[in-house]
């Protein structure tokens, strides 16, 4: 029996959802971590020793939700858990893979800009018993870490579009800026 284990992370100052899924697809974990009253480097020793406790040698795989980039307030907060959740993995030795947020609702609903409530219902119809939206975020994340890192074929269109995106991602092409001559400009 395979015992490889993919997680699934979608990262939250408020409720850190986490979820392992075997190769087969099957959930052995489901949590959101809750930090409650804690701030600032106590918040982030608790979120982060809850991911420690699951990245076991079983953990081939792992998928984080990426950065909302147009996402206003407690943006450093936010940047401080990514980075010590990052920090984790890369010091467990796996290697993960940023998924945009936008990705994570195509793959899961087919609408990149779905709702959160969108997203709990197409994780329950997927099987899933998340109780919020973290949970569901985290479950969608670990089977995107399931597809890309097993190349086992998703089954919507939708799925295989964002895989395919997050396997053989675009060039980037350096930006050149071309400066023009204001009139009247010093």
């Amino acid at each position: 029996m395979d015992t490889t284990l993919f997680l699934g992370v979608d990262q939250s100052l408020n409720g850190t959802g986490l979820c392992l899924l075997t190769v087969e697809g099957v959930i052995t974990y489901l949590e959101t971590v809750r930090p409650g009253s804690r701030r600032g480097v106590e918040r982030l020793a608790y979120v982060k020793s809850c991911v420690m406790a699951l990245l076991t040698p079983n953990v081939k795989f792992v998928g984080i939700e990426g950065y909302a980039y147009d996402c206003v307030g407690r943006v450093f907060e936010l940047g401080e858990v990514g980075g010590v959740l990052r920090l984790c993995i890369h010091e467990s030795q796996l290697s993960y893979i940023d998924v945009a947020p936008a990705c994570v609702k195509k793959f899961a609903t087919r609408n990149a800009m779905a709702k959160k409530e969108a997203m709990v219902q197409a994780a329950v119809a997927a099987g899933a018993p998340v109780t919020d939206d973290n949970q569901a975020d985290a479950f969608f994340l670990a089977m995107i870490a399931r597809h890309v890192h097993t190349g086992i074929a998703p089954s919507t269109r939708a799925q295989m579009e964002v895989v395919y995106r997050l396997q053989n991602p675009p060039e980037k092409k350096p930006v050149r800026r071309i400066r023009t001559l204001t009139k009247n400009a010093l």
